[in-house]
């Protein structure tokens, strides 16, 4: 199985992480994104609704749509399933966002711009996480915190918004302990998503 497909029956299995994404409307996809996915050549024109759309296909969406254009081909495990995960949730652009303002935090702001896209200045970073797999694993701890940070502010603004809370934060706490179960080393009182 190549990286996409471990990580993909990951999230489409775990009962949590694949909220919304159930098989009656194909693990997710909307009439919308099969609209961007046919315009981006993935796709062919005959498919007019995502009910309409098999297995392969969905997952064709899957890795050409969010996994290719949010970077995750290129990053390290448990990095790629956390950043997958964000992007899933919250949209391509936001997502990346995400990953930029949490090496902005820690690297110190303006060291990336956070414009949405995996640019060089990224990937730069990227490459150097992947050169130690201990800061790959504390950088996704950081990536969680900094999500649920957002996440309770997020809840702060609107009363639909703190309605989801709770399942966001249940997201967080399934990918905070497979990170746990990643770092053999990890330290209990280290902080992280326990609630």
């Amino acid at each position: 199985m190549s990286n996409f497909e471990n990580i993909f029956k990951i999230i489409i299995t775990d009962p949590i992480l694949s909220k919304n994404r159930e098989a009656e409307n194909r693990y997710g996809i909307t009439d919308m994104t099969l609209r961007i996915a046919i315009e981006a050549n993935i796709l062919s024109e005959d498919k007019t609704r995502a009910s309409d759309l098999n297995d392969n296909e969905c997952i064709s969406i899957y890795k050409e749509l969010y996994w290719r254009n949010s970077g995750c081909e290129e990053m390290l495990y448990p990095l790629n399933l956390i950043h997958f995960d964000n992007v899933l949730d919250n949209g391509i652009s936001n997502g990346n966002k995400g990953l930029q303002i949490t090496i902005n935090e820690i690297m110190g702001y303006g060291v990336i711009p956070v414009n949405g896209f995996i640019d060089q200045n990224t990937k730069r970073y990227l490459v150097r996480l992947a050169n130690n797999n201990e800061d790959v694993i504390q950088f996704c701890f950081d990536y969680l915190n900094i999500r649920e940070d957002y996440y309770r502010n997020f809840a702060k603004k609107r009363i639909r918004n703190r309605l989801l809370l709770p399942d966001k934060l249940n997201r967080l706490k399934v990918l905070y302990n497979i990170l746990v179960e990643v770092d053999t080393e990890f330290d209990k009182s280290r902080e992280g998503i326990i609630e």
